[in-house]
């Protein structure tokens, strides 16, 4: 489970994001991403219903994505409010190309250490 501290929880800070962050868009989903003055990232994810309207669906997606942000912690820089968008490609993924498309938009947003 993703802990606490770093989980997007508020209507508003989802908002701030949605309107200010920056586009990252992969094959999977897409990641916006908004820099702040924390020292720690917080992930939120958006699993619409236009994706599947079955609500068992949509968990297991964001089950997934919590996941691989969750292993990929220690590997992140800090400072940063992050939104994942699931697209329908996103449906019946196995965990490890969840986990390269994530690492890859990772690098690509600029939110590995180096």
């Amino acid at each position: 489970m993703l802990p606490e501290l770093n989980r997007l929880r508020l209507r508003k800070d989802f908002e701030v994001v949605k309107t200010k962050g920056k586009n990252f868009q992969g094959g999977l989903f897409g990641l916006l991403v908004y820099p702040t003055r924390g020292k720690t990232s917080r992930f939120g994810f958006i699993i619409s219903t236009k994706i599947s309207p079955r609500a068992t669906q949509r968990n297991r997606v964001r089950r997934q994505l919590r996941e691989v942000v969750r292993k990929l912690l220690p590997q992140l820089a800090g400072g940063f409010d992050v939104v994942f968008l699931g697209k329908r490609a996103l449906l019946g993924q196995d965990l490890t190309k969840v986990k390269t498309e994530t690492e890859k938009l990772f690098s690509k947003a600029g939110l590995l250490k180096k």
